[in-house]
């Protein structure tokens, strides 16, 4: 959720730069053992990104759901 929140009403390009850290300090800072949550948000959010990007690529294709 802070990840969306951190690039909300920003270019995607601004998504692909996100970093764990940020998200650890937005929150008010990660246990050591929680900061793998902060690397698996970021991870999440850049493959939706690319997903997205490459869907834009190929406009024949219809997003279901």
């Amino acid at each position: 959720d802070m990840a969306m929140e951190l690039v909300e009403k920003h270019p995607w390009v601004e998504a692909l730069r996100i970093r764990p850290e940020r998200i650890g300090e937005a929150l008010g800072g990660l246990p050591a053992s929680h900061e793998h949550c902060a690397e698996l948000a970021v991870k999440t959010l850049r493959s939706a990104v690319h997903s997205a990007l490459e869907r834009g690529r190929d406009p024949w294709k219809k997003i279901y759901g």
